[in-house]
């Protein structure tokens, strides 16, 4: 495979997700938002609810801003009662941010809204196509494991 090929397959790849997540965000169930949810809060909850309970610190490099800004975010998730921040018990300066019940009700909605889409989307794929699915999934997750430097499951 030469370099532009390649190049050529990652950006057909990307333009293939970014096109399916275009179809699949106008199903969105919207009117089980808050009306006052930002895309940067939204992507906080979302981290919380796959990774639990973290630091502040660790939630701003798994959101991608700087720690005065999951500060804000977290402060203002705290003011809409989706998030409860707490105190290391270890380390009383550590701040915990964790969900709420209605912070955990919101996005269980929408992580099993976009479950039940990516499912009826593969119920569709024959049994050959569905195992080919499956082992560009595996490589791609693999990947990320040995880019991570994290062990695997």
């Amino acid at each position: 495979m030469t370099d532009s090929s390649k190049e050529e397959l990652i950006e057909h790849i990307f333009d293939l997700t970014t096109a399916m997540y275009k179809m699949l965000i106008p199903g969105l169930p919207l009117e089980q938002l808050p009306a006052d949810v930002t895309v940067s809060q939204l992507r906080v909850l979302l981290a919380l609810h796959t990774g639990g309970p973290s630091r502040m610190s660790s939630l701003a490099v798994v959101v991608g801003v700087v720690p005065s800004t999951a500060t804000g975010i977290i402060d203002a998730l705290v003011r809409k009662g989706l998030v409860l921040r707490e105190h290391d018990s270890q380390d009383r300066r550590q701040v915990i941010c964790r969900m709420s019940s209605d912070g955990e009700k919101l996005t269980g909605i929408l992580w099993t809204w976009g479950e039940s889409q990516i499912k009826s989307l593969l119920e569709t794929l024959t049994m050959e196509q569905l195992r080919q699915a499956s082992e560009g999934v595996e490589l791609v997750y693999r990947n990320a494991i040995e880019q991570k430097g994290i062990s695997s499951r």
